[in-house]
């Protein structure tokens, strides 16, 4: 009886922890030239995609590791690519933005009274900058 194997060096993780091993670095090593977590570089290596942040961290992840590595940019790329196809779409996807999502809302048409207050925020910014050199004036 023969038990397939996949060739690990075909798939993501493989291909990092083989350019990791050619050039015979730990993970510890690769995490402090990287500043990319050992915990994360690890699961980047078994794809282990639930333990990974966002996607474009780990886009990110991956190019830093490939390139101190010494994977060429196209190299660097294809692993990338690889990424989006490999990792489950949910992990992969883009997250819809919505205004509440932001931290500074955007004002639409129908927020009038946010208007409003930008226009006195900006009239109370003006009148503040008028005052402090008229004020430095007087106290001279």
């Amino acid at each position: 009886m023969t038990i397939a194997r996949t060739d690990t060096t075909t798939t993501l993780g493989g291909r990092l922890r083989a350019l990791r091993e050619a050039r015979g670095l730990t993970l510890q090593e690769v995490a402090h030239k990287t500043r990319v977590p050992a915990a994360k570089l690890a699961a980047l290596e078994a794809e282990r995609w639930a333990e990974l942040p966002a996607a474009v961290y780990t886009r990110g992840f991956i190019r830093s590791a490939a390139a101190m590595l010494g994977a060429s940019p196209d190299e660097a790329n294809g692993l990338v690519e690889q990424y989006r196809r490999d990792a489950p779409a949910a992990v992969v996807e883009v997250p819809s933005l919505t205004k509440s999502d932001l931290l500074i809302p955007i004002l639409t048409r129908s927020d009038e009274q946010e208007k409003g207050r930008a226009a006195l925020g900006i009239l109370l910014l003006a009148l503040a900058g008028l005052a402090i050199p008229i004020v430095a004036f007087l106290i001279s």
